[in-house]
């Protein structure tokens, strides 16, 4: 299972920002605005595979430049798309969400679970045959393992 995720704001498709700079002007470009979340996931697996996107709303609330100071000061942002996760310190600025959370968090959980579940990779409620290729989702993975099963 191999799976990234990428923002988009208004036609600009955003990564994990170079600097702090490049994370000021994405959150302040966020805030009082929607953007989309979208995460593409592929499964692998002898002699066949699938491959497939979540796309999810994400709103902002309007920010003061002190809390985005702060927030810039005190939250692990570089390695987000986007420039935030949600959740962590960035929740406190989202109002609403219109689609999958854990697609915001970077796997969107239901959707995996179906398509095993289509693959038949499924058995009795247990994962067989799944190898990890990306280790930057271990942690998403074993998260989707307990909340799978």
């Amino acid at each position: 299972i191999g799976a990234d995720t990428v923002v988009a704001h208004r036609g600009a498709i955003l990564g994990k920002p170079k600097s702090k700079e490049d994370a000021f002007d994405m959150i302040k470009g966020f805030q009082g605005d929607k953007h989309q979340v979208y995460t593409g996931v592929a499964i692998v697996a002898p002699g066949r595979h699938r491959v497939f996107y979540e796309k999810t709303d994400v709103y902002f609330a309007p920010i003061t430049p002190q809390e985005l100071e702060y927030y810039l000061d005190t939250a692990n942002y570089q390695d987000k798309a986007g420039a935030y996760a949600i959740q962590m310190d960035a929740a406190k600025f989202i109002t609403r969400i219109d689609g999958c959370y854990h697609n915001v968090v970077g796997l969107p959980v239901g959707h995996l679970y179906q398509e095993l579940k289509q693959m038949e990779f499924l058995l009795h409620g247990m994962l067989l045959q799944v190898q990890i290729l990306n280790m930057r989702f271990i942690e998403q993975v074993q998260l989707t393992h307990h909340l799978l099963f």
